[in-house]
C-alpha cells in the first residue's frame, strides 16, 4: 500500500470528520437561535395578553374604555415563524383561537361602542361589558398555552380566572362540566402553519 494512497484516504477522513463537526455546530448554534427567537417571541405575546386580559378588568371596574387600553398582538404576526416551530398543534390552535377572538370580534365591538377611545376615555354600556367580559377566559388559555415555549416559572404559568368583583356575569366562564370553547377548539392549522413556513421563504 503506497504511502500516497494513505495520506489521500487520510485527507479524505479528515475533510469528511471535520465537514460533519462544521455541520453539526451549525445544526446546533440554528436550533439556538430558533429557541431563543420562540422563547422570547412567546414571552412578549405573554406580556401582551396579560396587558389585554388588566384591559378587560379595568374596563368593567370603571365602565369605560380609553387611551390607556389594549388589544394589542402583534408578537403573534411579528414572530409567527418562531410559534409554527415552537407550539405543539393543541397550543397553536388555542393561541391561534384566541388571538382571532381578540382581532375579529372584540376589536370591533370596541370600535363601535367607543370609537373615540384612542383620544378620550368612554363610558361604555353593560351590555358591551357583557360581551367582553369573555376575552379575559381567552387571553388566560392563550397565556397558559404560551407557558411551555416561554419557560417562565411555574408561578407565572397561569393568570387565574376573572377576580369576582370585575365580573358582569356571577358565573365562572369555564369549569370542568362548561369547558372553555377553546379546550375545544378546532381550526385550520395546516393553512396557519404552511402561511407562517411561506413567511420565512
Amino acid at each position: 500500500m503506497s504511502s500516497d494512497w494513505i495520506s489521500g484516504a487520510f485527507g479524505l477522513a479528515g475533510v469528511i470528520v471535520g465537514g460533519s463537526i462544521t455541520s453539526g455546530a451549525s445544526w446546533i448554534g440554528d436550533r439556538r437561535r430558533t429557541n431563543l427567537e420562540a422563547r422570547t417571541a412567546a414571552q412578549l405575546l405573554r406580556r401582551q395578553l396579560q396587558t389585554t386580559a388588566r384591559s378587560v378588568s379595568q374596563a368593567i371596574k370603571t365602565k369605560s374604555w380609553g387611551p390607556t387600553r389594549s388589544l394589542d398582538t402583534s408578537s403573534w404576526d411579528e414572530h409567527q415563524a418562531a410559534f409554527a416551530s415552537a407550539l405543539k398543534p393543541s397550543e397553536w390552535i388555542v393561541v391561534a383561537s384566541a388571538i382571532e377572538y381578540i382581532r375579529n370580534q372584540t376589536a370591533p365591538m370596541v370600535e363601535l361602542h367607543a370609537p373615540n377611545w384612542r383620544k378620550e376615555v368612554v363610558a361604555v354600556t353593560d351590555d358591551f361589558l357583557t360581551t367582553l367580559e369573555p376575552l379575559w377566559e381567552d387571553c388566560r388559555v392563550a397565556f397558559v398555552a404560551l407557558h411551555r415555549a416561554s419557560k417562565a416559572p411555574d408561578q407565572y404559568r397561569d393568570l387565574g380566572p376573572l377576580p369576582a368583583p370585575y365580573r358582569m356575569n356571577p358565573e365562572p366562564l369555564a369549569t370542568p362540566s362548561r369547558p372553555h370553547r377553546h379546550s375545544v377548539a378546532r381550526g385550520p392549522i395546516i393553512a396557519l402553519k404552511l402561511r407562517a413556513w411561506l413567511s420565512r421563504h
